[in-house]
Order: structure tokens, then C-alpha cells, then sequence
């Protein structure tokens, strides 16, 4: 063991040091006692030795605990956002077809079918499609189109 790697007393370690650096004190302390250790160094600080500070594993916890809070506040808001934008954007894929499907049909009233042509028109559309794809999926490519 390197001489280094010793712990010493506060007097010992200022007998051999000229300046003053920073001491620290590592311990080993059970799961179960953690929580009555923690307090009893705080007590020893505000009591006994003000001048020290003290950081335990229970500090690291919380602080790791508090970041892991934040960045799963941040993810849930940018999952909210990424699913508002796909929300939007869904509505407006709607509207969008609603409009056009709207334009064409008045096109095609317009131009080529007036009234009952036009009706003849949808229904000999849909007719075929029975014809080719069969009742249930002519039935939903007819919707589709509607």
C-alpha cells in the first residue's frame, strides 16, 4: 500500500503537508443505516464542525434522481409536441381530401355530367368495381372515392 493510499487524522495530515488541501474521509456504511448516518453527520456539521462539508451516496441519489425527473419531463413534452404536429398534420390530410374530392366532383359536374349523367356516371363506377373486385372491397374503394 502506497503511503498515499493511508488515511490519516487532521493533525497527523497537517504535520505533513505545508499547504492546506482539501482532506476526505471515504466510509462504508450499510443500505439499512445510510439514512441514520446521514443525519448524524448533519447534526456534526451544524453542531460540532461548521467549517466541514459532507456528501453521501443519498446526495448523488437525489440528484440523480432529480435530473432523471427532468428529462422525463422533456421527453413526455416532445412526445406531446411530435404528437400534436402528427394530430395537425392528420386533420389537415383530411381537410385537404375533403376539399379536392369536393373540386373533382364538381368538375365533373360542371364539365362533362349534368344531373342525372352524373348520377348514371357514380353508379356505373361502382357497378364495375363489383364486377372486377368483388362487393367488399369495391365497397370500400367506392367510399374511399366519396
Amino acid at each position: 500500500m502506497k503511503e498515499s493510499d493511508l488515511i490519516y487524522l487532521a493533525n497527523q495530515y497537517l504535520k505533513m503537508e505545508d499547504k492546506a488541501y482539501l482532506m476526505s474521509y471515504k466510509f462504508d456504511v450499510k443500505e439499512e443505516n445510510l439514512r441514520t448516518m446521514n443525519q448524524f453527520l448533519v447534526n456534526y456539521r451544524k453542531k460540532i464542525a461548521p467549517d466541514i462539508n459532507h456528501e453521501s451516496v443519498l446526495t448523488y441519489r437525489e440528484a440523480f434522481e432529480e435530473t432523471f425527473h427532468l428529462i422525463q419531463i422533456i421527453g413526455i413534452g416532445l412526445s406531446g409536441i411530435v404528437g400534436l404536429i402528427g394530430l395537425i398534420n392528420f386533420v389537415m390530410t383530411m381537410i385537404y381530401n375533403i376539399r379536392s374530392r369536393r373540386n373533382e366532383l364538381a368538375m365533373l359536374e360542371r364539365n362533362v355530367y349534368m344531373g342525372r349523367n352524373f348520377l348514371y356516371y357514380i353508379y356505373n363506377n361502382f357497378i364495375s368495381y363489383i364486377e372486377y373486385f368483388g362487393f367488399d372491397a369495391s365497397f370500400k374503394i367506392f367510399c374511399s372515392y366519396n
